[in-house]
């Protein structure tokens, strides 16, 4: 059981282990798949987390390419 909240609104999922595997396996599968699409594109793709800040993955991401 994973909870998740906001201060307003709280959110519970029910999830056993093969779901959230199964999840983590999507999501690395499409991960992977805009990321060959990037480098076909000649596009530079810069991965992320939520939880950083827009301006600072930007400016990561333009630092990896000079």
């Amino acid at each position: 059981r994973h909870r998740y909240g906001d201060g307003l609104r709280e959110l519970v999922i029910d999830a056993d282990r093969s779901v959230i595997a199964e999840h983590a396996r999507r999501f690395q599968a499409r991960h992977d798949q805009v990321r060959t699409l990037a480098r076909r594109l000649g596009m530079r793709f810069v991965s992320c987390s939520t939880t950083e800040a827009p301006l600072a993955v930007l400016q990561r991401g333009s630092r990896i390419y000079r």
